[in-house]
């Protein structure tokens, strides 16, 4: 029962982290007043709540014995995933790591994260949150 709560408790701390890189996100992306701050967080809980959903799905692997048990086993895997991908997120933009875009409106360029870089580290971020290695009771 211990190991459920735990679970539901990754799940729901992968959940609330991902609607807020979302949410950050959105305000230093496409942020432009009343109408984003309406829409954008419902489209961060359902975008959040599509990714976890993949996290789970592809966390099914970890029911697999011999890939679970070395999962948990590797303990420090998922917070230093976690950890670089926020990182990565963060300064990523400063190491060079960016892309020019045009704004079609404007026609001005702007300068950010590359977005292979910006999806990839989001969705590991979640997927190490939501997977965080929870010890089975016949792991102790």
């Amino acid at each position: 029962m211990v190991g459920v709560m735990r679970r539901f408790i990754a799940i729901i701390a992968a959940w609330v982290l991902g609607w807020l890189v979302y949410m950050v996100a959105m305000v230093v992306t496409v942020y432009d007043g009343a109408l984003s701050l309406l829409f954008q967080p419902i489209i961060g809980a359902v975008i959040a709540s599509l990714v976890v959903g993949l996290s789970l799905l592809v966390g099914l692997v970890f029911r697999v014995p011999p890939i679970g048990h070395a999962w948990r086993a590797a303990w420090f895997l998922s917070p230093t995933l976690a950890a670089a991908s926020i990182v990565l997120m963060c300064f990523g933009a400063h190491w060079g790591l960016v892309e020019t875009v045009t704004d079609h409106d404007t026609g001005r360029q702007i300068v950010g994260l590359r977005s292979s870089i910006a999806i990839t580290s989001y969705l590991v971020m979640v997927f190490a949150v939501t997977n965080w290695p929870v010890r089975q009771k016949h792991d102790a």
